[in-house]
């Protein structure tokens, strides 16, 4: 389907119809349509034929159905747009009519010419008009097209660097006066700034005229400072027409700066109002006593509110806006007319409970609902029937459940007692995305955590069906996220729209009122209502700026944690919470427009560089590769996983609280350069992953989702170690290797003295030989939860007792500090984590992770439990305990 837009040729070059014509064109090549002329005719000079010609001229490319956006009308003849029209219809095109203006409105008309106008208007598939009122007038005549779209505002575009306006009580007018009867309603001794010839007898001793001038000159002289005046006359066709229509010189006047003054029954007059954009009044005569009480504070307000809103009229937003909706009608408008859903939302139950489905169905009446069973259904169910976006689909067969998931967007798992069997397998064989309650999930093993919502998290679950299906049409490839406690957001719908190219992720801890909700409105804005503090540590490093644009308290630390990814921030003076942070973007809240432009040329370079982030694939060693490494160079070492990484982005995980001091010195280590003295290792999980078990492979596919920006801006290294070194057996799908694996291992410390530093309930080796070729063996006991709240007793411990031997730390997070911290002084310190849980079940054969008993298990309990140690050898090797001071 090729898309085209008329466009008017020949007027004078002061012609508002054809300036605006012009612009609303030029706005519409950027959305891919093809320009077709039309030309400025002499009245009564061209004939039936002639004037046929010239049409099919003019459509020569225009093939059955493209899509025509008829910019209406031509100010031709009359007979020149009922053919134009009429060979559009003929072609089969789909027809869009742009009425930029109603002439039978605007002035007297006789009844038939009305139902010529009329006539024209019905062989559209859609209209574009001013205004819901102008709408509804056309159809009180006749007008049967049932699909519009409103205008609302006049655009223009201009690029030029203008004065700040300043406070004057000067009044300006662009037009002809006597057109308006402004010559016998101006008061006489107020002076009127007239933009426009004046006539050849002045009959006005207020009238200053100015001329015509071009339209740069007209905005530089608007823009010095004043009142652009807006005026129909108190009676006349003009006067009624201003009650539909869209005011070209509104735009002007807005877009240069200045606030306006308007009659208080104009059609615009919610908007200039609603926005605090000018001055609405009843009549001229109040006009001197008004501007003489006017205040230099309340026309800054007014300019302020002008300047923020003149960004949607200057880069052409209330036309794209009607562009993107009328392609999108258009599109729909083939075949049948039938109520457009955003989605198709499926749930399969043997239950009549399911969680919450009543008031989902009813607060997403933009969502298709389809819900089945094998069975007859309850009148709990049956009387969802009464929503429009509510199907039911009693007694199911499987052939009727596959076709549903066929046609299914998102499938919710929220039903009570038993999954349909095969459901949720099917579902991921499908790639569906599937969201559900805590209290409904028949498959945790299967689900992403991140999918699944706290019972009673209905508005979360709700914006993250929206987010979901936003994310599946989105082309933005930047994103900026908020965290907030108030729906205080500033300037925030001016972001919005002045910046299309940015996907605006905003997150709370707590429900959303209205005023947020709504925003759900903009294609380019995402919720997340009720958001955990993983939900937002996820937010911030999947992003790629920050905006601290809330007002009232900061949430959490979130200001810190995108300084510590990379983001960049941007901020309003005296809204920054941490003011101090280096390189945040600062503006005053008059400089909105320069925040836009900032945010736009960002998001330009993130487009550029978003392929090289979304691929990013560091080097890492192999297991084999590391191994061998070490034993030859006898490096210290410090490896890096998902605890890590999410204590860099502002989480606490179970062994460890978030500390920001620790999570800046991981944020140092992770990128730091490998070499022969300390290496930094990664999870080999950045390329294929087949030779790991699915759920391992589903979990990093999971994390990497969410954190490869992160990795990319963070892991800057020519390669890596590989942290898999101590997790050699259980995810591995073939454990053959696992032997070699454990036996060079083994090596590092064969003949040699270790310093075991782990935590209370670790006791690694106990109970097997992982030690059995040490030299000897001492511990250093440090808590097992919290242990960075102890770094520097464990590290004084360790510099007074190493005593030259190999250390191995198996202290979580606090470990990769230790072993940077002391990789100088020391011969060599490894952090090997999670080594002794990968033996014992290595010895074992085993196929799961089984528990051990004990002892510390790795992803079990939390170290909940555990009796306390009884091994003579054991507490022998404990040289010194430092248990008691972590767990707080």
């Amino acid at each position: 389907m090729k898309k085209f837009i008329t466009v008017l040729y020949g007027h004078a070059q002061s012609s508002t119809a054809q300036i605006s014509q012009h612009q609303v064109a030029k706005i519409a090549k950027d959305f891919g349509f093809n320009e077709l002329a039309i030309p400025t005719l002499s009245h009564g000079r061209e004939g039936v034929a002639e004037r046929s010609i010239r049409i099919e001229g003019i459509l020569a490319g225009v093939e059955s159905g493209d899509l025509v956006l008829v910019q209406f009308p031509s100010w031709n003849e009359l007979a020149f747009d009922r053919a134009l029209v009429s060979q559009l219809k003929q072609r089969k095109t789909r027809l869009a009519l742009f009425v930029n203006d109603v002439p039978f409105l605007m002035f007297d008309s006789t009844s038939s010419l009305i139902q010529e106008y009329v006539a024209i208007f019905n062989q559209a598939d859609l209209l574009i008009v001013p205004s819901e009122s102008l709408y509804k007038q056309l159809v009180s005549y006749g007008v049967q097209v049932n699909r519009y779209v409103v205008q609302e505002m006049w655009d223009y575009i201009q690029p030029l660097q203008l004065d700040q306006p300043r406070f004057t009580r000067q009044v300006h007018f662009a037009g002809i006066p006597e057109k308006f009867r402004l010559e016998k309603e101006w008061p006489l001794d107020y002076p009127l700034t007239v933009y426009g010839e004046a006539p050849e007898e002045k009959n006005h001793p207020a009238f200053n005229y100015q001329g015509w001038l071009p339209q740069e000159d007209l905005m530089r002289r608007l823009s010095k400072g004043g009142f652009g005046l807006v005026w129909g006359g108190s009676e006349g066709p003009w006067h009624d027409y201003y009650h539909y229509n869209c005011i070209y010189k509104l735009s002007t006047y807005l877009a240069a700066g200045i606030p306006v003054i308007i009659p208080e029954d104009i059609g615009q007059k919610d908007i200039v109002v609603g926005n605090g954009l000018g001055l609405a009044i009843n009549s001229l005569d109040e006009l001197p006593d008004l501007l003489e009480n006017f205040t230099k504070a309340n026309y800054d307000k007014l300019l302020k509110n002008v300047a923020e809103f003149n960004l949607l009229i200057k880069n052409g937003y209330f036309t794209q806006k009607v562009l993107v909706e009328t392609v999108h009608q258009m599109i729909r408008k083939d075949g049948q007319k039938s109520q457009y859903f955003k989605g198709r939302l499926t749930v399969f139950t043997n239950s009549q409970e399911i969680e919450a489905i009543e008031e989902l169905v009813q607060n997403m009446p933009d969502y298709a609902f389809q819900i089945a069973a094998p069975t007859n259904m309850s009148p709990k169910l049956l009387q969802l029937k009464q929503y429009a976006n509510c199907s039911l689909y009693p007694s199911a067969d499987q052939s009727l459940f596959d076709r549903l998931i066929e046609e299914t967007d998102i499938y919710l798992d929220i039903n009570y007692q038993e999954e349909i069997s095969g459901t949720i397998e099917s579902c991921i064989a499908q790639e569906l995305p599937i969201l559900a309650f805590d209290s409904t999930c028949h498959r945790p093993d299967l689900i992403s955590r991140r999918h699944i919502h706290s019972k009673g998290d209905v508005q979360g679950l709700a914006s993250h069906i929206d987010r979901l299906m936003k994310e599946k049409e989105s082309t933005t490839s930047c994103r900026a996220a908020i965290c907030t406690n108030t729906d205080q957001i500033e300037q925030l719908e001016t972001l919005i729209v002045g910046c299309p190219e940015i996907s605006f992720h905003i997150a709370a801890p707590t429900l959303m009122g209205d005023r947020l909700l709504d925003m759900k409105s903009y294609k380019n804005v995402m919720l997340y209502p009720q958001a955990g503090s993983e939900e937002m540590a996820d937010l911030l490093a999947g992003a790629d700026l920050y905006l601290d644009i809330n007002h009232f308290a900061e949430v959490g630390h979130s200001v810190e944690t995108a300084h510590r990814l990379g983001l960049e921030i941007f901020t309003f003076a005296g809204l920054a919470h941490q003011a101090d942070l280096a390189g945040q973007h600062v503006y005053s809240r008059n400089q909105i427009e320069a925040m836009v432009a900032d945010l736009r040329d960002l998001a330009k370079k993130v487009a550029k560089q978003d392929e090289q982030l979304s691929s990013f694939q560091p080097h890492i060693l192999s297991i084999d590769e590391s191994l061998d490494y070490i034993e030859a160079h006898q490096p210290s070492v410090a490896r890096f996983g998902d605890g890590e990484m999410a204590i860099i982005s502002g989480l606490s995980i179970h062994y460890q609280h978030y500390d920001a001091k620790l999570a800046d010195r991981l944020k140092e280590i992770l990128g730091r350069t490998s070499n022969e003295d300390f290496i930094v290792c990664l999870a080999d999980i950045f390329t294929g992953c087949d030779c790991y078990q699915k759920h391992f492979y589903d979990f990093w596919q999971d994390n990497l989702s969410i954190y490869r920006k992160t990795y990319a801006r963070l892991c800057t290294a020519e390669w890596y170690g590989n942290s898999f070194i101590s997790r050699p057996y259980s995810d591995l799908v073939d454990k053959r290797p696992s032997a070699r694996y454990f036996e060079k291992l083994k090596a590092l410390w064969q003949d040699r003295d270790l310093l075991i530093v782990e935590g209370k309930y670790s006791r690694s080796g106990v109970g097997n030989d992982l030690f059995k070729g040490a030299k000897s063996i001492r511990r250093v006991i440090a808590p097992h939860k919290n242990a960075y709240s102890q770094i520097d007793r464990i590290e004084a411990a360790i510099l007074d007792e190493h005593q030259g031997a190999l250390v191995l730390l198996m202290l979580g997070p606090t470990a990769k500090v230790i072993a940077y911290d002391l990789y100088q002084e020391l011969d060599q310190v490894i952090d090997l984590g999670h080594i002794d849980s990968e033996y014992e079940w290595f010895l074992m054969g085993a196929e799961s992770k089984v528990k051990l008993p004990a002892k510390h298990t790795a992803e079990h309990n939390y170290d909940e439990n555990i009796a306390e140690a009884v091994d003579a050898d054991y507490l022998s090797e404990i040289i010194l305990d430092l248990s008691d001071g972590g767990d707080r």
